[in-house]
């Protein structure tokens, strides 16, 4: 029985390969799927702000027909690449229910923004425990803190943004004096790389237990602090390379 599978694709794939997506449905144990484009170079952060992709890809293919298979109830989905979902696989995977784990690697860029910041509700929402938002350039960290509140992803235990997001003018402005109402438990971990200070601030009205933060600038955390971050932080790691980090990008 197959419970944990791994498919590496070729980048640009866009053949359906039905046979092999076939036989992949026929795992009715399959808990855990990863989906990962091969030689991705992870250090590249996808541009992501283009039109939506004129087709579907592989892997859109192969995690739409899964999510469709009555005999197929995955708890774990991980979307490692440097193209995004295309729009209604990417609705299809909101609506699903039983995740407990979802990983996006540049799966929601720029033209997904507004399904991912629809207040609806996530199917997953009673069971998911972990998300990671990876270079997703179709997130942005206010709504990422409004959606967590609220319970949009459900009773998050762990969230990880990592070198995520879009700025939106007007959201930030609000910022200062936004102060979203808290309707869930309080977060395991939070793990924030790589964001810039008003994300920083954004993401502190996170309740969470314990914080690491690698590639933010340590003044923004202070700051953050100051004005009341993070309720209910413990443990709070900062990595000693994040200002200078920042200063070698000026």
């Amino acid at each position: 029985m197959v419970h944990d599978l791994t498919v590496v694709y070729e980048k640009d794939t866009v053949e359906e390969r039905s046979e092999f997506i076939r036989a992949v449905c026929n795992y009715q144990s399959l808990k855990k799927l990863k989906v990962k484009e091969g030689e991705l170079d992870l250090t590249h952060v996808p541009d992501g702000y283009g039109a939506t992709p004129p087709g579907w890809n592989f892997p859109d293919y192969l995690i739409s027909s899964i999510l469709s298979s009555p005999c197929i109830s995955l708890e774990t989905l991980a979307h490692i690449a440097s193209l995004p979902l295309y729009p209604t696989v990417f609705a299809k995977v909101q609506a699903q229910a039983n995740f407990r784990t979802l990983v996006f690697r540049a799966s929601v860029q720029f033209n997904l923004r507004d399904l991912f910041n629809s207040p609806t509700r996530w199917g997953c929402a009673n069971t998911l425990t972990k998300l990671v938002i990876r270079t997703c350039s179709g997130t942005n960290c206010a709504i990422i803190a409004m959606h967590v509140a609220a319970g949009v992803f459900g009773n998050l235990k762990r969230l990880s943004v990592i070198n995520s997001g879009y700025e939106d003018p007007q959201i930030i402005q609000g910022l200062a004096s936004y102060i979203p109402n808290w309707q869930i438990g309080v977060l395991d971990r939070l793990d924030l790389d790589h964001a810039t200070d008003w994300e920083v601030a954004a993401l502190s009205a996170i309740h969470v237990k314990e914080m690491n933060m690698t590639r933010v600038h340590r003044k923004a955390i202070t700051e953050a602090l100051d004005m009341g971050g993070w309720p209910e932080v413990k443990v709070l790691r900062i990595d000693s390379l994040g200002d200078e980090y920042r200063e070698s990008q000026s």
